[in-house]
């Protein structure tokens, strides 16, 4: 049996023998996913000039963070801010809401249909990358994305993260 994490291969242990267990972790395309020393290209094509991006790529469920996150963004010291919340899932009305609530709508974009060759470009429009789960992740690909992308990376430490 293959687990994609440590974290993976703990639970599956539950219920097969650990030695019949092997981690083999996920792997991206590295030829898609490539730094960029000049991120102002991206920005303007996605309407963010002269703004620090801060990007979340994941579903929009509660275990993936994403209202964590919001919550943050009062507390942002720059004014030329940008938190992109990218992805689909039921809780985008509550956040939309969230948002308002906390006064900061004008710095959060959401984007919930987002196409495959998009992907690279918000990566390379991102100042930094953040997913805040609050619960077990098997492994986050998402993660070996920003890297990749030469994106840094704030998380939580929780399962195969």
């Amino acid at each position: 049996m293959i687990a994609v994490s440590q974290a993976s291969k703990r639970f599956i242990s539950h219920f097969v023998d650990e030695r019949k267990v092997v981690v083999i972790p996920n792997g991206i395309d590295v030829g898609r996913f490539v730094p960029v020393h000049d991120k102002s290209h991206a920005k303007k094509r996605l309407g963010l000039d002269g703004k620090k991006v801060v990007l979340y790529l994941s579903r929009l469920s509660i275990r993936k963070g994403p209202h964590v996150l919001i919550s943050a963004v009062p507390f942002l010291k720059s004014k030329d801010v940008a938190v992109i919340v990218a992805g689909k899932g039921k809780l985008i009305h509550v956040l939309k809401t969230q948002a308002k609530l906390l006064g900061v709508s004008d710095k959060v974009m959401f984007m919930s249909d987002v196409e495959d060759e998009v992907v690279p470009l918000l990566f390379q429009a991102a100042d930094v990358f953040v997913l805040p789960s609050i619960t077990a992740e098997a492994f986050g690909i998402v993660l070996l994305e920003a890297m990749a992308s030469g994106v840094p990376v704030i998380t939580t430490k929780v399962g195969g993260i």
